[in-house]
């Protein structure tokens, strides 16, 4: 029986051992390997990458370059490493389309585009790779800042017309470009000219607008510059959640992006119960209220008292009588 149990442990061991190893080579058909990658590394698709690399991606591969990806069998490849590099962008593309184990099949879940996307930001991470055809073929005003904080995102028109604009907080002048693009009758993304955007800081109860009282219209380039006020509080580590946003809604639809910079001042989370207000504890209520509470209950308390003396004092007279 002994005997018996350590064949079965052995031939579990090696059919393991055969399963890890068949998982760890993803064999990807030429043809599918060849597959060019149809979106041109924009800076702006570089960025739509990265948002959707920290979205969807990030939680099995980790933050590349940290080989911190989950410890799964096999481990999913940094992006920054060579074994990832080294593939075509076809074989990639073809990875995240079919999936397989725990790589998930984003077929469905994430549009083609935006899946060569997130290939154009992998690209970018590795020195050498699309990153100068990306500054090449950016747009100038928003790709000449440096020490920048950006988000995109798009959505669509209600004209039917693919709107998208992104929003870049340039942190060494205080200012915030607004870029506004739409798609072409050929299919190609041209600047917005003439559209009124706005910049607003996220609030509880509604967004702040912090654009004046000229309303800002991107230009030729489709670029709108506002400048971020001063003292504006932010949470309690000074950040403001800032959004750009298309104001004419009716036409164009809801079109907006959303970034935290830190232009706030700290502001710390105050409890209203432990202030002296209205709706404070008893140790923080106004003196006012307190007398005000206090005096009400003895004017009541001693109108009950009164009248249950008179009332008393007929009995007392009726037996008298």
């Amino acid at each position: 029986m002994k005997i018996l149990i350590r064949y079965f442990a052995l031939a579990a061991s090696m059919l393991l051992m055969v399963t890890v190893q068949g998982q760890s080579t993803w064999t990807v058909p030429d043809a599918k390997k060849k597959t060019p990658n149809p979106v041109k590394p924009t800076t702006e698709n570089i960025s739509l990458g990265k948002n959707l690399y920290n979205q969807n991606c990030k939680s099995c591969h980790g933050d590349p370059g940290k080989n911190n990806g989950l410890p799964l069998t096999p481990k999913p490849v940094d992006p920054l490493s060579d074994q990832y590099q080294k593939q075509t962008d076809g074989e990639i593309f073809y990875k995240m389309q079919t999936g397989r184990g725990a790589m998930p099949n984003f077929k469905e879940t994430i549009k083609d585009n935006d899946k060569w996307a997130i290939i154009n930001y992998i690209r970018s991470l590795k020195k050498g790779g699309k990153t100068a055809e990306a500054e090449a073929t950016s747009e100038p005003a928003v790709a000449s800042a440096t020490n920048t904080d950006t988000l995109t995102q798009s959505a669509s028109s209600a004209s039917g017309n693919k709107m998208a604009i992104s929003l870049t907080i340039h942190t060494e002048d205080s200012t915030a470009s607004i870029y506004l693009s739409e798609l072409s009758s050929e299919g190609k993304r041209i600047p917005a000219a003439g559209v009124e955007v706005g910049l607003y800081v996220k609030r509880t109860f509604g967004n702040l607008p912090i654009f004046g009282d000229d309303i800002p219209v991107t230009d030729a380039n489709g670029v709108a510059i506002v400048k971020i006020p001063q003292g504006l509080p932010g949470d309690t580590i000074g950040n403001l959640n800032l959004i750009a946003a298309v104001i004419n809604t009716d036409q164009f639809g809801k079109v907006e992006a959303t970034v935290a910079a830190s232009f706030g001042v700290k502001t710390p989370i105050v409890d209203l119960t432990e202030e002296t207000a209205l709706w404070g504890r008893s140790k923080k209520a106004p003196a006012y209220l307190l007398i005000t509470y206090f005096s009400a209950i003895i004017i009541a308390f001693g109108t009950m008292g009164y009248v249950v003396k008179e009332v008393a004092s007929l009995r007392k007279y009726k037996k008298t009588v």
